[in-house]
């Protein structure tokens, strides 16, 4: 058994090493002009040699192993473990190629949070890149096949080829020592598939009575309600991908809603609790930060620490309510703690009979998967969502006590533009190869000009909906607000989009309150999205219920500590303490980083060594309230 374990080794030995330098080198060399990799030193490139000839040299020796035991099986049992056996190359030569991508684009690897988001959300998945770029998807698909069926021949290859070469075995031996030790000693940037060199928080252990101020008093909070003094109409819309540096562009994408947040309250420091949807969205809706637990949240439906939200909130004080959205909500399972709890009428886009969008430039190939498909990627063009809240405005027999929350998606990339619209911002257009957080950088502009072309026959659509508001009778004693979910990168800080790093191209957004009373004033005080509904409640003179996180007063003139938290392409925790702003990474070997926002606006200067003082503050205070969030959650409230 020992020789013939040994044999084992030696006979595809070669193999695994070659894949794992091949792909290594291949990777490497490929991502040079994206500068992705070239901060690694010379003693983490050799350390992910040999953790990449490591992983793949255990992977095929167990496959060899279990290809071994099979071969007396009769033939359809043989060939049943065969596809079995090419099924899980496929798997893992796609988990591995997607893994370095999300490196190349994000440095950092896929953690398991994010692949288990993946693998939930994957008909999503796969519709999504197919919308964007379905032939690309297609020829990733075949390359993998062909791939993990050469590489299984190359195993059953290694039946009849044993050496009983004894310098070849010491080699061999020194070789696998030398890959362990890799493994057990990695760098702190690793291989996707070792998990053991993946950076996990770190954080210090905090006791009950540092974090009392940091703490929330327990409420019950399904039970809250009041009796307003009066009514007003609450409109709240969520606009996809909406940076605040609309707001200052010249000539303005966005004409209509400029007008209207110089009549409002605009708040120029806004900032996303995340910059992906799932966290981002229901973070702003239940006015809760998004970290809960030291692993992801997947917003199960009867979660006790699911909280209240808006709509549970004017439920139970009498309002009608309408959730009205032009995304798919099943997304990140939002739709399980959107739907149903407090709202009288939902509609996403599942509900509509039509076909939603897609990239223009692959209609005839994607059209036909996913319409009229349950849990696409599809979206509702926002002309049409906006008509579906007109109806059940006008459906209302009181149109003074209610509350309409939306979410508009055309802004979202590819960025959609109706037919025959105006695109004043040249040259535009996706006509390219791309995929969302991949596209090519000199392409920036001219991606950038189509979303401020999406923004801007967006902003037409929205000055419609506000006459008929008008028309109506409900403009003048409407509170309305509206917000981007995140903001949107063109690479200012070599990625693409957004759900990634924490930069405020991403995560600080346009954001403005639009009263019945008509006040207008530029707030400069740095607020956080789940501040919004607070400030919300507080103008309208209504209680705030203690499950709400956000903060309230305005008035009082020191800065308040916004934290944001991402769990997706990275996981990312941002603190910003004005005019400072921390980041930290926990899911790769990338240092901290420290900006002064006021000097630089566009975090080009990273100041963590040499304002030690002020970042070791921010990050202890950083790490009280990440902990604070986990004893918040540590029992059902």
């Amino acid at each position: 058994m020992k020789r013939k374990t040994i044999d084992y080794f030696l006979s595809f030995l070669v193999i695994s090493g070659i894949a794992g330098l091949s792909e290594f080198l291949i990777l490497y060399l490929s991502s040079l002009q994206e500068a992705a990799l070239l901060w690694w030193n010379l003693s983490s490139i050799l350390q992910n040699i040999l953790s990449c000839c490591f992983v793949w040299f255990i992977i095929l020796f167990l496959l060899r192993l279990i290809i071994d035991r099979t071969q007396n099986f009769i033939l359809p049992i043989r060939l049943l473990f065969n596809f079995i056996l090419i099924f899980i190359l496929f798997f893992l030569i796609l988990l591995d190629i997607a893994s370095w991508k999300f490196f190349l684009q994000n440095r950092s690897f896929l953690t398991w949070d994010s692949l288990i988001f993946a693998l939930s959300n994957l008909s999503l998945f796969i519709n999504h890149l197919a919308s964007s770029d379905l032939s690309g998807l297609l020829k990733t698909f075949i390359i993998t096949l062909f791939s993990s069926i050469l590489l299984f021949g190359c195993l059953l290859a290694t039946l009849h080829n044993r050496t009983k070469n004894t310098s070849a075995k010491i080699i061999s031996a020194v070789f696998l020592v030398s890959i362990l030790a890799a493994f057990i000693f990695g760098t702190k940037i690793s291989h996707p598939f070792t998990a053991l060199f993946i950076k996990n928080s770190t954080l210090p252990e905090m006791s009950e009575k540092e974090l009392i101020p940091y703490l929330h008093p327990k409420q019950d909070i399904f039970s809250f309600s009041c009796e307003p003094d009066s009514t007003h109409p609450v409109i709240i819309i969520m606009i996809e991908s909406m940076r605040r540096d609309l707001y200052y562009s010249k000539p303005s994408p966005i004409p209509f809603m400029k007008q209207l947040a110089d009549e409002s309250f605009f708040f120029d420091r806004s900032y996303a609790s995340s910059t992906h949807s799932d966290y981002s969205d229901l973070a702003f809706w239940y006015s809760r930060y998004p970290l809960r637990y030291k692993s992801r949240t997947f917003f199960k439906r009867n979660s006790p620490n699911r909280g209240l939200s808006i709509f549970e909130y004017f439920h139970n004080s009498g309002y009608q309510t309408a959730y009205i959205s032009s995304q798919n909500e099943y997304w990140g399972n939002m739709i399980n703690w959107l739907q149903d709890k407090g709202i009288d009428y939902f509609y996403h886009s599942e509900n509509y009979s039509q076909k939603t969008w897609v990239n223009e430039d692959d209609e005839n190939g994607l059209s036909g998967l996913i319409e009229n498909t349950k849990a696409t990627a599809g979206k509702i063009p926002d002309a049409e969502t906006l008509s579906v809240a007109k109806s059940w405005i006008d459906g209302l027999e009181d149109k003074h006590n209610f509350l309409l929350g939306m979410n508009l998606q055309n802004t979202h990339f590819d960025y959609f533009i109706p037919e025959n619209s105006k695109r004043p911002f040249q040259p535009d257009g996706i006509d390219f190869p791309a995929i969302y957080g991949y596209w090519s950088k000199d392409k920036a502009e001219q991606v950038k000009n189509t979303y401020k072309n999406a923004f801007y026959n967006l902003d037409s659509d929205l000055a419609d909906f506000v006459e008929f508001l008008k028309e109506k009778n409900i403009w003048q004693n409407c509170f309305l607000v509206i917000l981007g979910d995140s903001g949107e990168a063109f690479y200012e800080h070599d990625f693409a989009n957004h759900s990634s790093a924490l930069y405020d191209e991403a995560a600080r957004t346009f954001t403005m309150i639009k009263t019945p009373a008509g006040a207008h004033k530029i707030i400069y005080k740095t607020i956080s999205h789940i501040d919004v509904l607070p400030i919300l409640l507080n103008l309208m003179h209504l209680p705030v219920p203690d499950s709400f996180q956000g903060f309230v007063d305005l008035s009082i003139p020191a800065e308040r500590s916004v934290f944001i938290h991402n769990n997706a392409i990275i996981e990312q925790n941002a603190l910003i303490s004005w005019p400072w702003k921390l980041l930290e990474t926990v899911s790769s070997g990338q240092n901290d980083q420290l900006f002064n926002l006021a000097d630089d606006p566009d975090e080009q200067r990273n100041l963590i060594g040499q304002e030690t003082a002020i970042a070791d503050s921010l990050k202890n205070r950083l790490n009280l309230i990440e902990n604070a969030q986990f004893e918040y959650y540590r029992n059902s409230r």
